[in-house]
């Protein structure tokens, strides 16, 4: 189970985005918890298509400040590298 601390934003299509957030910020924005199971995860590249992942590191693994975690991003069942070059991921989250 995951539990996520999230900003709900309006999306360019009317329906909510919710956006995790780590930071207890002022936002007129309101927040919700969202909780479940990982069912999927994906990283959107800067060209706009999508490739899904086995995992997602913490944020100080995908900076390089994580001894313990490389980073490393790779697509289910096999070790072929995922380029990082966004820092867009989507994670879908079954109740």
């Amino acid at each position: 189970m995951i539990e996520l601390n999230c900003l709900v934003v309006p999306g360019h299509d009317g329906i909510a985005r919710y956006v995790e957030s780590h930071h207890e910020l002022t936002t007129r924005h309101p927040t919700t918890i969202i909780s479940g199971r990982v069912a999927h995860i994906v990283i959107r590249h800067l060209d706009g298509s999508t490739e899904p992942l086995e995992r997602l590191p913490s944020g100080e693994a995908l900076r390089g400040f994580d001894d313990a975690d490389d980073g490393h991003l790779a697509p289910p069942w096999t070790d072929v590298p995922v380029i990082n070059d966004s820092q867009d991921f989507r994670i879908t989250i079954a109740g």
